[in-house]
């Protein structure tokens, strides 16, 4: 797949490396994630499970956690529910596989602040934790062009990444003016 780059998406000098914790329990997945995230300046701390998700949290307390749902022991839901019972704030992106509209309700009721594919690109996933560290709440999904939700026949791929922020508004995502 494409990498990140670096280009334009190095932080400021000054300002402090934001710390995101990546919990997943795909070794390889969780350290090409690292090495990407990295690369664009973030400094990375990363668990495989859930309750060494739970002690970095808790010790560490990082800027963003970007998590899987499918883990063995606690899932991601559990997880999301037992960092907000300790009342930490951080903000939580999942980023999973599952490309179901109920699988994004059930982590944002149990108080994740977004919800992304891990099929999207790179730069979408950029964007996904900029928009989530900075307070917004997002669901990011891969729709197909036939459906009935998707207004995007005019892409050539026969899919269409659909972000929709705050549950209520709908937008192409990548969508160009010609």
């Amino acid at each position: 797949g494409v990498g990140f780059g670096s280009s334009g998406n190095s932080p400021n000098p000054v300002a402090p490396k934001k710390r995101i914790l990546v919990v997943d329990d795909n070794v390889v997945f969780l350290k090409a994630m690292s090495f990407q995230l990295r690369d664009c300046g973030y400094e990375v701390l990363t668990a495989v499970d859930g309750a060494s998700a739970v002690n970095t949290v808790r010790r560490l307390i990082p800027d963003l956690i970007l998590l899987d749902l499918g883990m063995p022991g606690i899932s991601g839901i559990d997880l999301i529910s037992r960092i907000r019972l300790h009342r930490i704030p951080t903000p939580i992106l999942v980023l999973t596989m599952r490309n179901e509209a109920l699988a994004a309700r059930r982590a944002l009721g149990a108080g994740a602040n977004g919800y992304l594919t891990k099929d999207n690109e790179p730069e979408v996933l950029l964007a996904a934790i900029r928009k989530t560290a900075a307070g917004n709440r997002l669901i990011v999904l891969m729709i197909s062009r036939h459906s009935e939700a998707s207004s995007c026949s005019g892409l050539s791929t026969g899919m269409a990444t659909t972000v929709v922020q705050f549950g209520l508004a709908t937008m192409p995502f990548g969508m160009r003016s010609r």
